[in-house]
């Protein structure tokens, strides 16, 4: 399996994320938990982790779906830019520290109190996968063996096989930093 760490850039990130989420200038970041139309939106964040021709995913020890495979991830804290906290969460459960690429999904969970989780295309760096946090288990996976998984989720099941079959779109994030590097010159304060 050959992933396509190249994007294919979507059109406007506005268009892509609820409009709960804070966006200046492509910095993403969340408040949470969101309150909107009476009702509390949690944020959290996900991260497929490509290593060779292997995902990375963890065996959930919490509920919801306690003992299912996943991606890892959890929650976003106040204020915290969403790959940092993408990668911080990886790092905790797994022990693995990886390079962001970009957003491949957002998905909401109104079963679960109508949270919002956005996963992330991480390439792998470094590390040895080991359960931490909230996770039993920690271990790489090849598509086949995935697909053969009584216990992973849906979500984590079509994303490795989206990414495996090159057939996916990512969305750059990044912070108004990086902006302005890209920009070459200097934008006025916020």
């Amino acid at each position: 399996m050959k992933v396509a760490f190249e994007p294919t850039y979507l059109a406007n990130l506005q268009d892509f994320y609820p409009s709960f989420l804070r966006i200046n200038s492509g910095c993403v970041r969340a408040d949470s938990p969101i309150e909107k139309d009476g009702g509390k939106y949690v944020v959290t964040v996900g991260s497929l982790v490509v290593r060779d021709d292997k995902f990375l995913l963890v065996k959930r020890k919490i509920d919801p779906l306690k003992g299912y495979w996943c991606v890892p991830g959890g929650g976003v804290k106040q204020g915290e830019v969403l790959r940092d906290a993408v990668k911080r969460e990886t790092r905790e459960e797994t022990g693995v520290e990886t390079d962001v690429v970009g957003v491949i999904d957002i998905c909401e969970f109104p079963p679960y109190g109508r949270d919002v989780y956005i996963t992330f295309l991480s390439r792998y760096l470094a590390g040895e996968a080991a359960p931490n946090s909230d996770a039993e288990d920690a271990e790489w996976f090849t598509l086949d063996e995935i697909e053969r998984l009584e216990n992973v989720t849906s979500l984590s099941k079509l994303l490795a096989i989206k990414v495996a079959r090159n057939r996916f779109g990512i969305l750059k994030g990044h912070t108004i930093e990086e902006v302005r590097e890209e920009l070459e010159f200097e934008l006025p304060e916020h």
